[in-house]
């Protein structure tokens, strides 16, 4: 009889032993998919990052070559300003000096020199109507 009992103990530990590592090899399979998942998770993750990283890099070469732009055509509205200033002296003093450039009556920055947050003034400046055409360039 108690070689019986000793033998059935024996099979229930065997099968719990078996339970047990049935048990610990899903639990491992199961961990083993997780990693894998996580893996793909931060492969994905890196590659988005790289790609962002490349965005960037394209933004700001476009933003520099936008600056290269902006200089020379900045340049060459104050240029044209200037001129235009010039023609309007020039035309006053012709027509006898008695009347004064609208460039003197009121302070009006050349349109190159105004921000987004300095707004162009609402009339155009001097006697030439080519300035609001400067203008809508810069906007």
């Amino acid at each position: 009889v108690e070689n019986m009992e000793l033998q059935e103990q024996q099979s229930d530990c065997k099968d719990l032993e078996e339970t047990m590592i049935l048990s610990l090899q899903a639990e491992e399979a199961q961990n083993e998919s997780q990693v894998e998942e996580y893996e793909r998770e931060l492969a994905r993750a890196r590659w988005r990052l790289k790609k962002l990283r490349e965005e960037v890099k394209r933004a700001k070469r476009k933003v520099e070559e936008a600056r290269e732009r902006d200089t020379p055509l900045q340049d060459s509205i104050r240029q044209s300003y200037e001129e235009i200033l010039q023609e309007e002296n020039t035309l006053c003093s012709l027509s006898g000096g008695g009347v004064t450039p609208d460039s003197q009556l009121e302070e009006s920055a050349s349109p190159a020199d105004t921000t987004e947050d300095d707004p162009l003034p609402m009339k155009p400046w001097g006697r030439s109507q080519s300035l609001p055409a400067y203008a809508d360039l810069i906007m």
